[in-house]
């Protein structure tokens, strides 16, 4: 599932068409901050890695994306639209990997 999409579906527990009417098993979704921490510390924990992934932080790998709009701020960005966020530019090891054309 592309991390976007994951995302989106944590928070709103919908499909994109946006069913079902207030999610499915709605006591189950989860904050955007949560869900952006079990994709990012909370998975670098499961795999016994997060003394060197999962946070930007000095002398850690250094592995992200850059976005075209914060999907953290829900002023911002209505939960619909978190999946339709672009990438600007994707980061392995602090160095750009990746550009959008």
């Amino acid at each position: 599932v592309p991390p976007l999409l994951g995302i989106y579906a944590g928070i709103t527990r919908k499909d994109l068409k946006g069913n079902p009417k207030g999610g499915w098993q709605p006591q189950e979704c989860i904050s955007r901050q949560q869900v952006l921490r079990g994709y990012t510390y909370d998975a670098a924990f499961a795999a016994f890695r997060e003394n060197h992934y999962g946070r930007l932080k000095e002398n850690m790998f250094a592995d992200f994306v850059v976005l075209d709009r914060d999907i953290v701020d829900a002023k911002q960005v209505p939960d619909s639209d978190i999946w339709k966020a672009q990438i600007l530019g994707t980061f392995v090891g602090g160095k750009q990997v990746w550009k959008h054309p």
